[in-house]
């Protein structure tokens, strides 16, 4: 039996969905050490010359020669050497959050391409934004509409959104220097679900947007409404999706499927809802350890007894203990005095230092608390859910002025800070839309 043929998109935001594991001090080296595997590297610059709606027609080959030296490198703390010209390559933007950590915006330069990667459940905090009771049923976030969203997994992504938007015009206009560039969307498990919430929001943002995404492992985070919307621009050529689950991942079928209920109670995929996008779910058996041969269908196939073990293997990479690093991952960013939320912006990579900056997140959203509502907020030591009030305020001036006040170091261990010595003061311009009513 030979190996399934691979997409080399889905293989490298596979990879991605892997290494946004990984915390600032590793994230850059590791990126580049694998985008720089000899094999590799020859074949990435397809992404730059196919159509983005043939994304998928461009296959991996050598996938069990590079998969043995990507593991070997996101698993060893001895990374290979590499020249140091090789960082004016790849620039990245680390959005971090009191609530979330870490979305990575990445653009390399040789694909003309932006990756937004998004971290897997890497804390207890983080699987709560998934596994809460709030998040059970979907929660229509528009009096007038019926699309339905997992509450906690809209709130991470909507709060940040135009921060990401920023991100990416940042790194298209002063790193990539082009507005012809490709995008694309990844994570794992937690990450995979955010993803596919902030592929949705940006097609449904922008009309003329076009968006790769692929998950893997994700669970289901949009109900009938929404799904039904974001098949169409699946068939669109808007969306270019495609969703892998290991057989026997039984957390990609989380939360279950009624489909006895109403549509608008119950979440799906894309496939689960229209039959006719069967070919956007990838379904792979568990990797032998070995033969190293991979088999995948776009179809379920015999069934396989759930087991944790299965999360953790997609298309061959590894995923095993990736919530576990050097970086105590179960404390986010702290909160002030009054238990707002903060955000941090790491900008790395283009041959210079890294930039590392805190803002309090409140100041870009619509809602402003009284001091009688901070200090209230502080005792009562509760976390309220602000679903309808996202970063409207963030844009470009605001976001340029964030990264070019904070402070600047080549030192690995201040790469990862959790506490904030000061905040960097937002001047509001005029109020971007809302996205709970897009």
């Amino acid at each position: 039996m030979t190996d399934t043929k691979v997409p080399l998109i889905s293989y490298l935001l596979g990879n991605f969905s892997r290494l946004a594991y990984f915390d600032n001090d590793t994230f850059l080296p590791k990126v580049i050490n694998d985008i720089n595997i000899p094999s590799f590297k020859t074949q990435l610059n397809a992404i730059k010359k196919v159509k983005l709606n043939d994304i998928f027609k461009e296959n991996l080959t050598h996938r069990s020669e590079i998969t043995n030296k990507i593991n070997d490198i996101n698993y060893s703390d001895n990374q290979p050497e590499f020249n140091h010209r090789q960082l004016e390559n790849v620039q990245y933007v680390c959005i971090s959050t009191s609530n979330y950590s870490s979305v990575y915006i990445v653009a390399i330069k040789d694909i003309n391409a932006i990756f937004i990667c998004c971290r897997g459940t890497y804390s207890p905090k983080s699987a709560v934004s998934w596994a809460k009771v709030r998040s059970s049923a979907p929660f229509e976030t528009c009096d007038d509409q019926a699309d339905g969203y997992m509450l906690g997994i809209f709130k991470i992504i909507a709060e940040i959104f135009y921060t990401i938007l920023e991100a990416i015009t940042f790194l298209s206009t002063q790193f990539l220097k082009s507005d012809d560039y490709k995008i694309f969307a990844t994570g794992h498990s937690l990450g995979g679900a955010a993803s596919f919430i902030f592929s949705f929001l940006f097609l449904k943002y922008k009309p003329t947007n076009k968006i790769g995404c692929v998950t893997f492992g994700a669970p289901r985070v949009l109900n009938g409404p929404s799904i039904e919307k974001l098949n169409e621009f699946i068939k669109e050529e808007r969306l270019m999706f495609k969703r892998y689950v290991t057989n026997g991942d039984f957390l990609a079928n989380l939360p279950p499927l009624y489909k006895h209920l109403p549509k608008s109670i119950t979440y799906y995929h894309p496939d689960e809802y229209d039959a006719t996008l069967n070919k956007s779910a990838v379904f792979c058996r568990y990797i032998n350890k070995n033969t190293k041969k991979l088999k995948c269908n776009l179809r379920k196939t015999r069934k396989t007894r759930p087991n944790l073990k299965y999360h953790s293997n997609y298309i061959g990479i590894s995923f095993k203990n990736a919530s576990h690093g050097k970086t105590d991952f179960s404390k986010e960013i702290k909160r002030n005095e009054y238990y707002e939320t903060i955000c941090r912006i790491i900008v790395g990579g283009n041959n210079h230092d890294f930039s590392v900056s805190f803002f309090n997140l409140e100041d870009v959203k619509r809602r402003k608390q009284s001091v009688y509502d901070k200090i209230k907020t502080k005792f009562k030591k509760e976390f309220k859910i602000d679903y309808k009030h996202n970063d409207v305020f963030m844009n470009e001036h605001v976001f340029k002025n964030i990264i070019n006040s904070g402070y600047t170091t080549d030192d690995p261990k201040e790469l990862n800070p959790l506490h904030f010595d000061k905040l960097v003061k937002i001047k509001r311009g005029r109020p971007r839309e809302e996205l709970y009513c897009l």
